[in-house]
């Protein structure tokens, strides 16, 4: 009998990155030594939907095995609480900077916990990032690491004080979701084509659209609009909206038909969505609709 089944590792591998459950390719990794590199491979390369300990256990597999580290091409850090968390931070402090083949990375914490993540020591380029600071505390560390990506791709920030980046940052960047200050300082001088404005209450001043922002609106292909606190409100915006060819609105514009008579600045508009607070339906997917599904954009 053989010792293990003579499957081309390509096939193999199709086979097991159909398996999306974590619990269920652990156990197939464990079969045997031939399914062992696969299953490691893909187990590694986006932990997903991981309980607090099973997440922790893997970080601490990472720590005591740099070449694990290599493998992981998605991190997201887990809402995890209390004394876990501490043990999570701890843990991601010496194996984030071990990632060094990161391509997606999610941050939501307070300012003194990111202060722990070595930012000087990484040396990954990420293409997608999400980083959420829940507090507004100045974060020099995080601003001055961002500034070295230049692979950016798809950047979710929220930031509750002005922002103050260089021109030069995120050259590749095509798709922003941000709140008011964060559209404010990336938007003019990029290519953004797809916007996701998240709605906030913390900009402190007036801003004129038509001063700042008419021609990164009117070069838009798809925007996410979010109503509710946000400084701005979308019919000051939808007159530049001239190239959208996707529009997101969230809010209480089911309320009222209003809206659609901006799609008369809109003439390439193929899909209008609207849904209010709090509607858990699932957003349309730009990528099933071919929106920004050019070579670059992936």
């Amino acid at each position: 009998m053989h010792a293990s089944l003579p499957l081309p590792v390509e096939i193999l591998g199709n086979i097991l990155r159909r398996i999306d459950d974590y619990q269920t390719l652990y156990l197939v990794a464990l079969v045997c030594r031939r399914f062992y590199p696969e299953a490691s491979m893909i187990l590694y390369r986006s932990p997903k939907n991981l309980s607090p300990y099973r997440h922790i256990t893997f970080l601490s597999s990472l720590a005591s095995d740099p070449r694990l580290a290599c493998l992981v091409r998605s991190y997201k850090l887990p809402p995890i609480a209390g004394k876990q968390r501490i043990t999570c931070l701890e843990l991601l402090r010496i194996t984030l900077p071990m990632m060094i083949n990161l391509k997606e990375l999610s941050i939501m914490a307070t300012a003194n916990e990111m202060q722990i993540l070595p930012m000087p020591r990484l040396t990954f380029q990420v293409e997608n990032l999400s980083w959420i600071q829940i507090d507004s505390t100045k974060n020099d560390q995080f601003m001055r690491w961002a500034q070295s990506q230049k692979s950016m791709k798809h950047l979710r920030w929220i930031h509750r004080e002005a922002v103050e980046i260089s021109r030069s940052a995120f050259p590749d960047l095509v798709s922003l979701e941000g709140n008011l200050h964060v559209v404010e300082a990336l938007m003019p001088g990029r290519s953004i084509r797809r916007l996701h404005w998240i709605a906030d209450a913390f900009y402190d001043g007036e801003f004129n659209v038509r001063n700042k922002l008419a021609v990164e609106m009117g070069n838009l292909q798809s925007l996410t609009f979010e109503d509710g606190f946000n400084t701005i409100k979308y019919s000051m915006i939808a007159c530049h909206l001239h190239s959208l060819t996707f529009l997101e609105l969230v809010g209480d514009f089911h309320k009222s038909v209003r809206f659609l008579s901006t799609s008369i600045f809109m003439p390439n508009a193929v899909l209008i969505y609207v849904k209010g607070h709090g509607d858990d339906s699932i957003t349309t997917h730009l990528e099933d609709l071919g929106i920004l599904s050019g070579p670059n954009d992936r």
